[in-house]
């Protein structure tokens, strides 16, 4: 990445990171129907749908900061680099949460599902991301070459929508999801690839209208899922081929346009930290959780959700800001990710 970061892109990343706090603040326990209460579970199956653009439209913006010339001359190097950017950060992060899963469900802790579940990013929710992104950075030189044929580029745009597919005609016969769904580079590849062509100057340009149409289509689509097909567990999922035309169009609006909301410098400032907030905001969540327990909240659902998403923001900030303290900017990213 360029040491001048560009400023819109650091506040697409903080609204990406935003959407992702929320979605982890949301207890899926807590959303489902339950007598004279279903608005809990339509409310946010709809609120999945407007920010499940998230995921998706970070890994757009990490195929648009790829140096693809440097990748070209030194493929084997750009791969290392990025190993080790990643890899170590994860590593001790995972450690970090298998520790507080020890020390939380202690005695009733299975050391093989705790090292399964370290090896294949679940040891919080969110870290499959990184998984995702070292499988597509050691792919970039493949891509790259890709890029110069007719038969590279229609194979790069149809894997993931043929896997989506297939994953969603699995969902629909059996209730759920197969393990690790979102863990493999198919279901994300669309995503990186749009990156990498809009780098490369293949861009497409998209009017407001056109994410919001395709909002519509997600949205209607959840329902159907829900509705006729029976299958709520696919319907607030980002991982679903209705989602994809939403989440790369607006991933592509925000790139060809400025960024449009109020408070840019904290967008900045929370895009700037957002790799820190994606890997602390789980425990931030729990933390907000804990408390909200003990001051007998958690009974509005709306009240709750929001304290959680605000909270955790704020405690993931804040932490951050203290680990750069004390242990230096430059350790704290390269140990932490901070």
């Amino acid at each position: 990445m360029a040491q001048q970061k560009d400023q819109n892109i650091q506040m697409v990343r903080g609204l990406c990171m935003a959407a992702v706090v929320l979605i982890h603040s949301g207890s899926a326990a807590n959303m489902q129907s339950v007598p004279g209460q279903e608005w809990r579970f339509w409310y946010w199956l709809f609120l999945r749908q407007v920010i499940n653009f998230a995921v998706g439209t970070f890994f757009f913006l990490s195929g648009c900061l790829v140096d693809q010339e440097k990748v070209r001359r030194a493929p084997a190097k750009f791969i290392g680099s990025r190993l080790l950017r990643l890899a170590v950060p994860f590593l001790l992060w995972s450690s970090v949460y298998s520790i507080k899963t020890v020390v939380l469900d202690w005695p009733e802790v299975y050391p093989l599902s705790l090292l399964l579940h370290f090896v294949a990013g679940k040891s919080a929710a969110p870290f499959y991301f990184i998984l995702v992104l070292l499988q597509l950075n050691v792919l970039t030189p493949v891509l790259l070459w890709a890029q110069g044929t007719k038969a590279g580029k229609t194979i790069a745009w149809c894997i993931t929508p043929v896997y989506l597919v297939g994953l969603g005609a699995y969902c629909i016969l059996n209730g759920s999801q197969p393990l690790l769904y979102e863990t493999v580079f198919p279901a994300w590849l669309i995503y990186y690839w749009a990156g990498l062509r809009w780098r490369s100057g293949a861009r497409l340009t998209v009017r407001l209208a056109y994410p919001l149409a395709a909002l519509a289509f997600c949205a209607l689509n959840a329902v159907l899922l829900v509705v006729l097909l029976h299958t709520p567990a696919l319907a607030p999922s980002q991982v679903r081929l209705a989602t994809v035309p939403y989440a790369f169009l607006l991933a592509m609006w925000f790139a060809g346009h400025r960024f449009p909301l109020a408070g840019k410098r904290f967008w900045k400032y929370l895009g700037d930290n957002s790799y820190g907030v994606f890997y602390i905001h789980c425990l931030a969540l729990a933390v907000t959780g804990k408390l909200i327990n003990i001051i007998g909240g958690g009974q509005n659902i709306l009240v709750t959700q929001a304290i959680n998403w605000a909270g955790s923001l704020c405690l993931s900030l804040l932490a951050c800001e203290v680990l750069k303290k004390v242990l230096g900017p430059k350790r704290a990213m390269e140990w932490l990710g901070v």
